[in-house]
């Protein structure tokens, strides 16, 4: 014993003891605070199958372009998929369609996906110009919701495209993937959910994009107030503990 006492002083073994006593203590109230802020997987209202073109009013459904189809979209790890094609209502021209593209992640510990300006390199197209614009879009209770999205001119062997994308994040927009992190990984939201919403129409030219840009800021405009209103979750089931 006094070998071990000049080995371990006594102030030495009181503190160790203390500690395990705690770590031994502490463990299920870890365990509890850890299951409290865990975040809950939560379901669309409504599947993303179900969105038709009807509920955009300024547009009317069109065949998907040559050389893009649905099956184009299937591999982006999610069953809800939300695509449609469509034009302006009276259009003729044939390059005036537009893709409305949506996917919704449920799983809490899934990774925010690549966006399109990633995705679009990994195919071999060249992303030449991207920069913020912010949309506003029709909001509950006759208010205006100030939407933010990354605007992209994409140059590929099938043709140019214009793209307009914005991310949800447990309902909350925003531009970015470290954005969407942060808010996924707020501690005060009892669920956590993903979205990525995109809208994309052919554009060659500087001169066509202010064109191409009003038809994507108007899919969007007129398709996320649907989404919101009947397909998302609630924001009342997403907050709070």
């Amino acid at each position: 014993m006094r070998t071990l006492t000049r080995l371990c002083p006594p102030v030495f073994l009181i503190s160790a003891l203390v500690l395990v006593a705690a770590v031994v203590e502490l463990r299920p109230a870890m365990k509890a605070v850890r299951a409290r802020l865990e975040k809950r997987t939560i379901a669309l209202r409504r599947p993303f199958a179900e969105f038709s073109p009807a509920a955009m009013p300024s547009f009317v459904s069109t065949p998907f372009p040559v050389g893009i189809g649905a099956e184009h979209f299937r591999e982006v790890g999610t069953d809800e998929i939300a695509l449609v094609c469509v034009e302006p209502r009276g259009s003729t021209s044939p390059v005036d369609w537009v893709l409305l593209f949506a996917t919704y992640y449920a799983d809490p510990h899934c990774q925010v996906p690549h966006t399109p300006d990633v995705c679009y390199r990994q195919t071999g197209a060249t992303v030449f110009r991207m920069r913020a614009v912010s949309i506003d879009v029709p909001g509950q209770g006759g208010g205006v919701l100030r939407i933010p999205t990354r605007a992209l001119r994409i140059n590929q062997r099938e043709g140019n495209l214009f793209l307009m994308y914005t991310l949800s994040a447990s309902g909350q927009f925003c531009d970015s993937r470290g954005r969407a992190r942060w808010l996924l990984n707020w501690p005060g939201d009892r669920c956590a959910y993903f979205s990525k919403i995109e809208a994309v129409t052919p554009c060659n030219s500087d001169a066509e994009e202010p064109e191409a840009q009003q038809r994507c800021t108007q899919a969007l405009s007129e398709a996320l107030p649907v989404l919101l209103r009947e397909y998302y979750p609630a924001p009342e089931d997403v907050r709070g503990r």
